[in-house]
C-alpha cells in the first residue's frame, strides 16, 4: 500500500485525482483482506471435514453473514496460546488502512570510545513509526546540519509541519533509489530547496547546484 502511494499518488497533481486514488486503493485493500478471509475459511473447512464438492463449498450471502467473524492468529505468538493476538478481518483491514511511512534514516552511526566513527549508519528501508517520531528524527538531522561549519553560511530554520515532513520523506526515498530522480514543482519559497538540502544531508550525498545566469547555455550545462 505504501509503495503504491509513492509510485502512483505522488505523481498526481489534483486533489480530485488523489481522492479517487485513495478510494480505489481502499477498495482494493478490502478486497484482498476479504479474499484472504475466504481462503482461510475454506482451508479450515477442508481440515475439519475433508474436501467438499464445489457446489457445497459455495456459501450464500445469508449463510456467510451468519457466521462469526473469522479470527486470525498472529504467527509471532502462535506457540503461546496465552499470548496469542486474535485478529478479525475488520482488525486487519483497519491496520492496512492506517497511514504508514517507510524511511531509511532511523539507524545511528557507530562510534568507538574515543568518538571516532567506526561504521556509518546502514540504510535500511523500514517502517518509520508515527509521524511525530519521524519529525523528531528529522529535527535531529536539521540541528546537526546547522551545527556543521561547512554549512554555516546556509543554516536552515525549518518548521517541519506534516506536509513538509511528508515531502521530505518522499525526497529522501527517491534519493535512496538507484538513479533516483524527481522534479519538484511549486511556488517560490515553498521549501523545495531546503527540503532537498536536508534530504541530501540525511543521505550523505554531495549537493551540486547549477548557477543560472543570462549567459548560461547548453555548453555551460555540459560543463556542469
Amino acid at each position: 500500500r505504501h509503495e503504491a502511494e509513492r509510485v502512483f499518488a505522488d505523481k498526481l497533481t489534483t486533489n480530485d485525482d488523489k481522492i479517487l486514488f485513495d478510494t480505489q486503493l481502499a477498495v482494493c485493500t478490502k478486497y484482498i483482506v476479504d479474499t484472504a478471509e475466504i481462503e482461510l475459511d475454506n482451508a479450515s473447512d477442508m481440515a475439519s471435514h475433508g474436501p467438499r464438492s464445489p457446489a457445497l463449498s459455495i456459501r450464500s450471502g445469508t449463510s456467510r453473514s451468519s457466521k462469526p467473524p473469522r479470527k486470525i492468529l498472529n504467527k509471532s505468538s502462535r506457540n503461546d496460546i496465552n499470548k496469542q493476538e486474535i485478529l478479525s478481518a475488520e482488525d486487519i483491514l483497519e491496520r492496512c488502512l492506517q497511514p504508514i511511512h517507510f524511511v531509511d534514516f532511523l539507524r545511528d552511526d557507530q562510534y568507538d570510545e574515543d568518538g571516532v566513527l567506526v561504521q556509518e549508519a546502514p540504510k535500511i528501508y523500514e517502517p518509520g513509526g508515527s509521524i511525530d517520531a519521524l519529525r523528531q528524527r528529522a529535527i535531529e538531522f536539521l540541528h546537526n546540519y546547522n551545527d556543521e561549519k561547512v554549512f554555516a553560511a546556509r543554516k536552515m530554520n525549518l518548521v517541519l509541519f506534516n506536509d513538509a515532513l511528508k515531502h521530505l520523506i518522499r525526497i529522501s526515498r527517491v534519493l535512496g533509489m538507484r538513479r533516483g530522480n524527481m522534479l519538484l514543482v511549486g511556488v517560490g519559497g515553498s521549501g523545495k530547496q531546503c527540503l532537498t538540502r536536508l534530504a541530501a544531508y540525511m543521505a550523505r550525498h554531495d549537493l551540486f547546484e547549477i548557477g543560472l545566469t543570462k549567459a548560461y547555455n547548453i555548453n555551460s550545462f555540459l560543463d556542469d
